[in-house]
């Protein structure tokens, strides 16, 4: 992990602002990505996330913004589906930032704070193209899973190339007890 790493609790409009501007730039990659590989356009679903926002700000959510030597460089996010489970969003480093083990902080923070509200599975979804972030997402114990009903790709109806992963929190919260 890179020393001068710091994640910061989104908690004011600027934050989110920046969230929202990382969030653009994502989706409108993934969007170019998509239609590059499979011809097919899609629009992303920036008016989604924003809606998500109040969700993800209340007290079973959660939205990170990393910082690197004091400049903003990626985000991440919690988002309840329901009492025992919440969903991963919008995992994003900007690509200068990349290969410095930032992603690998946000999800570990974002598995622990899951544990923390009390939930019993983490679930996201990825597109397929999308192997590095697989690869960090299984290396974290992520095992596949099945398309669920708020899934944001099952919205956009891109569900054909979707990986859905899911991790099961009870079983590393009794993990964390025995070794503590």
């Amino acid at each position: 992990m890179s020393s001068g790493l710091r994640l910061a609790l989104v908690s004011d409009d600027e934050q989110v602002e920046i969230c929202e501007r990382y969030w653009l730039e994502y989706g409108d990659w993934a969007v170019a990505e998509y239609r590059a590989r499979y011809g097919v356009e899609v629009a992303p679903d920036h008016a989604g996330m924003r809606a998500e926002l109040p969700v993800m700000l209340g007290p079973r959510g959660r939205l990170y913004l990393a910082e690197l030597d004091g400049a903003p460089v990626a985000t991440g996010g919690l988002k309840p589906i329901d009492d025992h489970s919440a969903e991963l969003k919008r995992m994003y480093v900007r690509p200068t930032a990349r290969g410095r083990g930032i992603s690998r902080v946000l999800l570990d923070r974002l598995v622990a704070d899951a544990i923390d509200i009390g939930y019993d599975r983490l679930r996201l979804d990825t597109l397929d193209f999308m192997t590095e972030a697989h690869a960090l997402y299984r290396s974290a114990g992520f095992v596949t899973g099945a398309p669920y009903e708020f899934s944001e790709t099952v919205r956009a109806g891109v569900e054909a190339h979707t990986v859905y992963l899911e991790l099961a929190l009870t079983d590393r919260q009794r993990d964390q007890e025995d070794e503590g």
